[in-house]
């Protein structure tokens, strides 16, 4: 949800894309234009192709999201949510002139600028109210830490999920 707010901030349109019904209006509540609901990224290719994509499902989500970058574009993925490898198709890529793939691993980030820089940056955005944080939909003991975490894992949370340790 922090992408969606952000890109906002810096004047985008954002078109976001869930996988399920119930998550559109988080999404929609975050900021984004257009939510799209489906399983894999062709959905949003009605749309035209984007500038910047954040990607964190891989599989056939990345691999159709490769194909929606515009010209000078960047895909940035951060993540591989589906456990699936990713097929593409390379000459449909790099067609598109100067389109980019970035792949953001904060460990490897962090080694370029400290995290506490961007940290100090997203603190000051939800103290004045410009981000809002991810809403808490599930809370409990550390005694139902793993109950908790298959939740999560299954995707029967959305949002956060808080362990209360005493």
């Amino acid at each position: 949800l922090f992408g969606i707010q952000l890109a906002k901030l810096s004047g985008a349109t954002v078109t976001g894309l869930v996988r399920r019904p119930e998550n559109a209006e988080f999404a929609k509540d975050a900021g984004a234009d257009v939510v799209l609901v489906g399983e894999g990224a062709k959905e949003a290719a009605q749309h035209g192709r984007y500038h910047c994509i954040l990607e964190s499902v891989g599989g056939q989500v990345l691999s159709d999201a490769m194909q929606q970058v515009a010209r000078g574009g960047v895909l940035v993925s951060y993540g591989v949510s589906s456990g699936e490898t990713v097929s593409i198709n390379a000459g449909d890529f790099f067609r598109t002139g100067r389109s980019r793939y970035y792949g953001l691993y904060l460990f490897t980030e962090f080694g370029r600028r400290p995290g506490r820089d961007g940290l100090r940056v997203l603190v000051s955005l939800v103290a004045d109210g410009a981000l809002k944080t991810p809403p808490i939909n599930a809370e409990g003991g550390l005694d139902e830490l793993g109950a908790l975490a298959e939740r999560l894992f299954s995707r029967e949370i959305s949002g956060k999920a808080v362990i209360h340790v005493d």
